[in-house]
């Protein structure tokens, strides 16, 4: 019997991966096609390999011990002592610092750029050796932009006429992506032009170049952008997440379609499809759903809910542990002062729980074991960094507060209906207060206008899906 054709799916981090899971298992259900799965990074652990291939999926493997970085398995952090003032850093597992201990030994001697450029053509060779051992139709990534797999595999994918779909991941802007650049400890070395090497490349290359409030930055390190030139997976578009290669992008809303036309995406390119984590806040906005989720939360429907997405700046490296856990200390402490409303923390997927469990338990927050999507219907008040939780909040009628307390300034949700932007600490009790007077009452908003947030249907995965096999029957 003829093995069925692939859609190869190439998810950048574990939260990707956790995106690209609902298209995978919709895959399976139709049995048109069999999801294959490239888990190529350190970003993955056993775990992740294990949830792929017990939903009946195959995991992609040339050889199993050398092609997988899983990482240790034991936890990130291991505290030796009860006492809080050690929670200043973010220790990394065994695994991480061999990994690092490696690249500086390669990099000692090796230019960076020769490096790269190898580690490039590798992928290139283990793409085609991919393609030529599997019958892939599809290819689908979160973006053609980003350093790592995605750029060799879609150019090697173009040679064979295997189509790309990019899907819906997160909301990415040139002005944020420059905000973050500026706020890491590396910031000077691999992006400022104050860098000789910078300056020249900037001279050579002006679209590799941003400007932010007057300053001029790269868009990704030099040793990686020649590299990936040389070898030809540089993309037209460096600072846009689909200025690349890709055959098509799936577009979670209009908000975001209208985003990716001022950064130059041709139309032709893109297609309104709704993202698979909005299927999600559909179905836990069903009466009997939103039960569910509000009795595994010891609540019920007379409950008042404050929802907290936690800020993660710490565990994505832009602040410092000790300023994170007094930012995280500071919310709880001014959410407590709202005895009326029940305090459910959602935690990103790249926090510890362990670590947010003690502070939790002092200031009486509940941490949800579900993802914030199933959470956001129950929400009577939403409080969040700048996220795209915020538009499906928006969408959906949620009174949200937006904290910004670390200057990043953006200017995305400005005036949008419902959302409240905190810049001032100070300001955080009494905008809550002001939305506490009125907790129940949802902004009402035209049809058309929700749309532009969140496409509340719940057929968001199906025609994401039905454009995958648009793509493989052209193929």
């Amino acid at each position: 019997m003829k093995k069925r054709a692939h859609i190869l799916f190439i998810p950048f981090h574990r939260i990707s991966l956790l995106e690209m899971m609902p298209i995978a298992l919709k895959l399976v259900e139709d049995g048109i096609y069999a999801p294959l799965f490239l888990l190529r990074s350190s970003a993955f652990s056993r775990d992740d390999a294990a949830m792929v291939k017990e939903s009946g999926m195959e995991v992609y493997s040339l050889w199993d011990f050398f092609r997988f970085r899983f990482k240790n398995e034991k936890k990130r952090h291991e505290k030796k002592a009860e006492d809080t003032s050690k929670m200043e850093s973010s220790p990394q597992g065994k695994s991480g610092q061999f990994k690092k201990r490696m690249k500086s030994f390669f990099r000692f001697f090796m230019p960076e750029i020769l490096w790269e450029t190898l580690k490039y053509i590798y992928r290139i060779l283990e793409a085609h050796l991919l393609y030529r051992q599997k019958r892939i139709f599809g290819l689908v990534v979160i973006s053609d932009t980003l350093p790592g797999v995605e750029p060799p595999f879609i150019k090697v994918a173009n040679r064979y006429n295997i189509p790309s779909l990019i899907v819906p991941f997160s909301l990415i802007t040139p002005m944020g992506t420059a905000k973050i650049r500026l706020l890491k400890k590396d910031y000077k070395r691999n992006y400022s032009l104050k860098s000789i090497k910078n300056r020249l490349a900037s001279r050579f290359f002006p679209t590799w170049v941003y400007e932010y409030e007057g300053e001029k930055m790269l868009a990704h390190p030099v040793s990686w952008a020649l590299a990936s030139r040389i070898v030809g997976v540089f993309p037209d578009q460096p600072w846009s997440i689909c200025g690349g290669e890709a055959t098509l992008v799936a577009v979670e809303n209009g908000f975001v379609y209208d985003l990716f036309k001022k950064q130059g995406v041709p139309e032709k390119k893109m297609v309104l499809t709704g993202k698979p984590s909005m299927d999600a806040v559909y179905c836990a906005s069903q009466k009997d759903k939103r039960e569910v989720i509000l009795r595994e939360l010891g609540l019920s429907e007379r409950d008042k809910v404050l929802l907290c997405a936690v800020p993660q700046l710490a565990e994505h490296e832009i602040m410092s542990w000790e300023k994170h856990w007094k930012e995280i200390e500071f919310l709880l402490s001014t959410f407590m002062k709202f005895s009326n409303m029940s305090v459910v923390l959602s935690l990103h997927p790249r926090s510890n729980l362990e670590d947010y469990r003690k502070l939790s338990e002092k200031y009486r927050a509940t941490i949800a074991g579900r993802r914030i999507y199933e959470l956001l219907p129950i929400a009577d008040v939403f409080v969040a960094t700048f996220s795209t939780t915020v538009m499906y909040a928006v969408g959906i009628g949620t009174p949200t507060v937006v904290v910004d307390f670390y200057s990043l300034g953006y200017d995305i949700y400005d005036n949008l209906p419902g959302v409240k932007i905190v810049r001032e600490i100070d300001k955080l009790a009494a905008t809550l207060h002001h939305l506490n007077s009125g907790v129940g009452k949802r902004i009402k908003m035209k049809k058309e206008d929700e749309r532009r947030w969140i496409l509340l249907d719940g057929k968001c995965t199906d025609r994401i899906a039905e454009e995958l096999y648009c793509l493989a029957e052209k193929e």
